[in-house]
């Protein structure tokens, strides 16, 4: 019985530096970011971007208790309890790296999924799948009239097949623009050749490329291919702002 006593006296006291750090702290700890390193004037053991919030405390009658000024401050060292939570961050980027895709870049991989009929993914030989949209056209959505067939047309000639992407711009999505090839074919134009897609004016600012795309686009219209064969079709663009209207 005296053991026990003098055990609880001894965590009462702040004698054992565990006992006085969850006595001072609490065992429930929050995590808040400041601006700043300095030492903070309140917990002078922990930087301001460190800052440990505690839950309040209640002596046996019911109030909270306060801090005692008399009492002295001790210095506690760092808690692991940061770098526990920061291990398990740098070891998910270190598994799952991430950047922005770069222009000017070209990949080879085999297109392992089909999104839509302007949009493939493509695992390249570095086992990294990047998201390719197709450079200088747009093809009908998946729930707008032909995007279906669009969708099926593409996934037909490029599913499972080794093609070479050559990135020219990065959208807001960070998705690659590029052009697509396979067996040095160029896809873009045989998309538009189709009537799979329409140029897309808006976004196609290589001029030779686009002139090219154009001219393609009059004469799947005028030979009524593919989408072309609805007099009523409408661009995607159009559709897409009809929908969020």
């Amino acid at each position: 019985m005296g053991a026990e006593t003098s055990i609880k006296s001894a965590f009462t006291r702040g004698l054992f530096p565990a006992a006085g750090f969850f006595r001072d702290f609490g065992i429930k700890a929050l995590f808040t970011f400041r601006s700043g390193c300095d030492m903070d004037q309140e917990t002078s053991s922990f930087p301001r971007f460190v800052r440990i919030f505690t839950l309040p405390r209640t002596n046996p009658g019911g109030a909270f208790e306060t801090e005692n000024p008399m009492r002295p401050q001790r210095s506690a060292p760092l808690p692991a309890l940061p770098l526990a939570l920061l291990l398990p961050a740098l070891l998910f980027l270190c598994l799952f790296p991430s950047r922005l895709p770069a222009e000017n870049e070209s990949y080879v991989g085999e297109v392992v999924s089909v999104a839509d009929g302007d949009t493939v993914t493509v695992l390249t030989s570095d086992f990294e799948r990047i998201k390719v949209r197709f450079y200088g056209l747009d093809c009908p959505e998946n729930g707008q009239p032909y995007g279906g067939e669009a969708k099926k047309y593409l996934n037909g000639l490029l599913y499972g097949k080794r093609v070479e992407v050559e990135v020219l711009d990065v959208d807001r999505y960070s998705r690659y623009v590029g052009l697509v090839r396979l067996d040095g074919e160029l896809v873009n134009a045989l998309l538009i050749a189709g009537g799979h897609a329409w140029t897309y004016a808006a976004y196609c600012k290589e001029k030779d490329l686009c002139r090219n795309f154009k001219a393609l686009e009059d004469k799947a219209r005028a030979a009524k291919l593919g989408l072309w064969g609805d007099p009523a079709a409408v661009p995607p663009w159009e559709w897409r702002k009809s929908k969020r209207s």
